[in-house]
């Protein structure tokens, strides 16, 4: 099972002495339609691992969605979901204004750490490729 290769990967890396799927996960990943496919796959794999407090991963750990009603609390969503909807709300805030949403997105007295990147999604292009905003190095 790709998940389970996964979850081999995403353990050792995060050095977690996980042993595997408990049967309520497997079920869950079974019936998951999987819309992301095996990236949105790898990414709950990998939160599982981070959110597991004994030795396999729960149906709980995976944070899939059983319904499809309202959005998606913030423990069910992925890391990069999380940051893109902090992103957008800093430009809401903001009014678009792209200078203004990073000054607020990193502490006045630190600057961004060098791997942040602001992405920007208009509405007018949904598909365009996604543009970065890089750091300046010191």
């Amino acid at each position: 099972m790709l998940a389970s290769h996964f979850l081999r990967q995403h353990a050792e890396h995060y050095r977690k002495p996980l042993t595997g799927f408990d049967e309520s996960a497997i079920k869950a990943l079974l019936a998951h339609l999987w819309p992301g496919n095996v990236r949105e796959l790898d990414h709950a794999v990998e939160r599982a691992v981070l959110m597991a407090q004994g030795d396999t991963v729960r149906a709980a750990d995976l944070g899939l969605r059983a319904g499809r009603d309202g959005p998606p609390r913030i423990e069910e969503m992925s890391l990069e979901d999380v940051e893109a909807l902090l992103i957008k709300k800093a430009l809401a805030r903001f009014n678009g204004n792209v200078s203004h949403a990073a000054n607020a997105w990193a502490e006045p007295q630190r600057p961004l750490p060098a791997f942040a990147t602001i992405r920007i999604v208009t509405p007018a292009t949904p598909h365009a490729p996604l543009p970065q905003i890089r750091q300046a190095q010191p």
